[in-house]
């Protein structure tokens, strides 16, 4: 599980549900108290929430399990971690946790954190049934997201919407690191301050994945760029219909979008399987910006 801070396995992360190209050590294989370990490292490396979300989403692959009578590929355990360089203080390390639905990039440097690549989501959102009934994940990051659509004019939506057909997956996703991606959509200067503020709302859902101090660091860092942001928008708006919204400026990419069944059948796009992803776009990505910087001093 032990990699050099400066590998390239940090880009070998995916969200296939097959589990024949996974690195590192799988939860599985720990005892309670190995086990403890690794979600104590994820609980404090990550916000209240996004810790929730992720367990969630473990504990959702746990239900895939019991609905498709599938244990061998699905299941809460079935997720791989792994260290980069060697925890300290002072010089670079990070860690990685890699399964269905639960990608997370951790690279610290003294009390400097990069939180991305992340990944989260969930088929389905929501168990109905079974040991973890009730659970559910990304309500939120779906519902607000949808109202800051609403909160648009039919003018400003026409200007969002970049498409119609839903992409199968998001365009920033595993193995599309450095992917160039147009500035296409509404620009926050084309917002009300009122509109601005609800998206300034929406961002925070994705920043605050990282633990407080830290959060507000990266919100500062996003605010900076506010005048850069654009918020974009596929498929049809309407109060059921399934879509994609991401929100871009030079220092965070925010997806999150629909798919149609994968594991479960196929009914076409809908709302029962959902993805949220967060990249830092321009070089900083596993914490390659400050890695350069380190290595340069």
């Amino acid at each position: 599980m032990s990699f050099p801070v400066a590998s390239e396995v940090w880009r070998h992360w995916s969200n296939i549900h097959r589990n024949v190209m996974r690195h590192g050590l799988c939860f599985a294989e720990l005892s309670d108290r190995q086990l403890d370990l690794a979600y104590s490292i994820m609980r404090v490396a990550l916000g209240t929430r996004a810790y929730e979300t992720a367990r969630n989403a473990m504990r959702l692959n746990e239900h895939l399990a019991e609905l498709t009578g599938l244990p061998d590929e699905f299941g809460e355990f079935f997720y791989w971690i792994s260290i980069f360089g060697t925890p300290s203080s002072d010089s670079p390390w990070g860690f990685q946790i890699d399964g269905h639905h639960c990608n997370i990039n951790c690279f610290v440097l003294g009390d400097q954190m990069v939180l991305t690549p992340m990944l989260l989501g969930s088929e389905p959102v929501t168990a109905i049934s079974g040991k973890y009934k009730g659970t559910t994940v990304l309500r939120e990051e779906e519902a607000e997201g949808w109202a800051f659509m609403n909160s648009l004019t039919p003018e400003q939506r026409t200007k969002a919407t970049i498409g119609y057909d839903l992409p199968f997956d998001g365009f920033a996703s595993g193995f599309k690191d450095n992917v160039v991606i147009p500035y296409d959509g509404l620009r926050v200067a084309d917002m009300t301050p009122a509109q601005r503020a609800l998206l300034a709302d929406l961002i925070k859902l994705y920043t605050d994945r990282l633990p407080a101090a830290h959060a507000k660091v990266r919100f500062d860092e996003v605010s900076q760029h506010l005048g850069e942001t654009i918020f974009a928008w596929i498929g049809q708006f309407d109060p059921v219909a399934p879509f994609y919204y991401r929100i871009y400026s030079p220092v965070i990419f925010i997806e999150f979008y629909h798919q149609p069944g994968v594991a479960l059948p196929n009914t076409g796009y809908n709302r029962r399987h959902a993805h949220a992803l967060v990249r830092t776009p321009n070089g900083n990505d596993y914490g390659r910006a400050l890695l350069r910087q380190f290595e340069a001093d």
